[in-house]
């Protein structure tokens, strides 16, 4: 039995879009996250009325995987929305650092400050993103040996390009990683630097550490 015209033309488009579809599975697809560096997506944040709505930054890319993806935040009334940091991905030579809390980003005066939840350094827990990787290393500096992850957590906050300059140098360890640091920007390093051995003063003494966000 003859077969119509139009039903072969049919048969042919079918087998044209069946192999270009099955071309694509096969090389066409994103690599499984984890195989390629990437950055992470930022966070999205948006208002249904009136107010002000702040999105934020993606987490940086490791070694071989991507950069966690920053929190999203929506208000449905008037206010203000503020969408997470994203955390990093691991590398070898320093501790993958979570997101910083989005509230020290919002300006908030000293009493408003002075009710939040807050570390060792004065920096604010409430929203913060843990860290991974070598988190108890310390390094030693001008100003004694310290923890690595306590003078990273404020150079994210006052610099975190500067973190990004110093990765693309691919330090072999956490030593040179804030060797590289202190080179890069000394002011920066002894500011992070003083700032941790103020805070262990204050806490010898019974009182609050200083205030990171000044």
């Amino acid at each position: 039995m003859d077969i119509p015209d139009w039903m072969a033309g049919v048969a042919a488009v079918a087998m044209v879009i069946i192999s270009a579809l099955a071309l694509y599975l096969k090389h066409g697809r994103r690599p499984p996250r984890g195989t390629l560096g990437g950055g992470g997506d930022g966070g999205n944040a948006s208002v249904g009325r009136d107010g002000t709505a702040v999105g934020r930054n993606g987490g940086r890319s490791g070694g071989s995987g991507y950069g966690g993806k920053g929190g999203n935040a929506f208000v449905t009334g008037s206010g203000t929305s503020v969408g997470g940091d994203g955390g990093d991905a691991g590398v070898p030579w320093r501790p993958a650092l979570g997101a910083s809390s989005p509230l020290g980003r919002l300006g908030m005066d000293s009493s408003s400050y002075a009710l939040l939840p807050k570390d060792e350094l004065g920096l604010i827990s409430a929203g913060r993103g843990g860290v991974g990787g070598c988190q108890y290393s310390e390094v030693k500096t001008n100003n004694g040996t310290m923890s690595l992850i306590q003078l990273t957590r404020l150079v994210q906050l006052w610099s975190p390009d500067t973190i990004d300059i110093v990765d693309h140098k691919t330090p072999k360890d956490g030593q040179e990683f804030w060797d590289i640091l202190r080179q890069v920007d000394v002011n920066l390093a002894e500011r992070a630097e003083k700032h941790v051995m103020s805070s262990k003063d204050a806490k010898a003494k019974g009182l609050p550490p200083p205030n990171p966000y000044e």
